[in-house]
């Protein structure tokens, strides 16, 4: 960092950062493969608190998801090169946290057959969405796939609403008999019957 009057005399972290975050953006649309899928968002870049000062660092923070967990590791090994790469176009140094967060949430098949077949019965044909593609969401029951077969499912709220994570989203207070029904109809499907 620096006086932003002599930003020859600086390295400057902010010109890095702006670098790495272009470069970053060519990764899914020229590194993977059209027949896989990743999304890499950059949300977050802090540097500076003066008007006139160039800072002595800059962060950069995001979220990748990918639907293979061999395409997550081979993206993070490229993100920390291509950083690195931009940065040292500029004389900067990086370092790289990475927080691993959650790896893709798959269904087993048999389970999922089973979650539709529920879904039907109890909120009728009308109430089961077949035709959805993946989505790129971080799921803490993820691990739980991993340990144990099962399926994730979704209950829409049955509206147009702003999305879960807005400060304008929501709930649906009527979901919570349909969802109880849901479940307790998935848990009769898949214990065993018992005779007396």
């Amino acid at each position: 960092g620096g006086h932003a009057a002599l930003p020859h005399q600086t390295r400057d972290p902010i010109v890095a950062a702006g670098m790495i975050t272009v470069a970053l953006q060519t990764l899914v649309s020229r590194q993977l493969s059209p027949f896989d899928q990743a999304v890499l968002s950059l949300t977050k870049l802090q540097a500076g608190s003066a008007f006139n000062v160039i800072p002595d660092t800059a962060t950069i923070g995001g979220t990748l998801r990918t639907m293979k967990t061999e395409t997550r590791d081979e993206f993070l090994q490229q993100i920390e090169t291509v950083a690195k790469t931009a940065a040292k176009v500029t004389g900067c140094d990086v370092s790289m946290e990475v927080r691993p967060g959650y790896p893709p949430t798959i269904n087993h098949e048999e389970d999922a057959v089973v979650a539709r077949g529920v879904i039907s019965e109890v909120l009728g044909p009308d109430g089961l969405e077949t035709d959805m593609t993946a989505a790129m969401v971080a799921e803490d029951f993820s691990y739980m796939l991993q340990q144990k077969e099962g399926a994730y499912i979704w209950l829409g709220a049955g509206m147009e609403s702003p999305s879960l994570h807005s400060a304008l989203y929501d709930f649906n207070d009527e979901l919570l008999p349909m969802g109880a029904s849901l479940w307790v109809r998935m848990v009769e499907a898949k214990l065993p019957h018992q005779t007396a």
